[in-house]
Parts: structure tokens; C-alpha cells; sequence
């Protein structure tokens, strides 16, 4: 309609697409978009809790012969337990 040359298009209308693989694309650009905001915004934290800590953080100075706490977590091996089901070979050759 002429009327939508001069307003523009209806705001249901705008994010009409013509083809599939139009709406595709729209969809990729909109998720890489919404990936690099989330990236900047993640920085901008991850800067954030930084700076706190380093202002709160104090340095230690250590001589030589001082009592000091060493931390040496344990290494745990993560084990995966396998069922083995036992099978009776004298049964399966009766059944042939």
C-alpha cells in the first residue's frame, strides 16, 4: 500500500521474510550477535570482580623458616565401574 512507502511497515511486518534461506541468515546474524554481546558483557564482569578483588586482597611477605600452609589437593581418579554380566557357555550350546 502507498501508505506503508511513507510510514514504513506495521511492527508485525517488519521482520518479514521473503525465502527460507533469507530467514536463515537473519537467524545466524542474530545469534552471533547475541554471542558477541553476552562475550562483551561476560568481559566486562569478569574486569569487574577483578578490581574488587585486587582491592581487597592483601600481599603476605614470607621470611625464610616461617610456618606456612601448603595446600596439595588430592588427585582423585575418577573410575568408571563396568558391569560385567557372566554368561553360562553350557546353556547356549544346549539351546543350538
Amino acid at each position: 500500500m502507498p501508505i506503508d512507502v511513507v510510514m514504513g511497515l506495521p511492527p508485525d511486518k517488519e521482520n518479514v521474510v521473503a525465502s527460507t534461506h533469507d530467514y536463515l541468515e537473519m537467524l545466524q546474524n542474530d545469534a552471533s550477535d547475541a554471542c558477541r554481546l553476552a562475550r562483551e558483557k561476560l568481559c566486562a564482569s569478569a574486569e569487574r570482580r577483578k578490581r574488587y578483588y585486587d582491592l581487597k586482597v592483601k600481599a603476605e611477605q614470607f621470611e625464610v623458616g616461617d610456618w606456612v600452609y601448603y595446600y596439595y589437593p588430592r588427585r582423585r581418579r575418577r573410575d568408571i565401574n563396568i558391569i560385567l554380566t557372566s554368561h553360562d557357555v553350557s546353556n547356549t550350546q544346549k539351546n543350538k
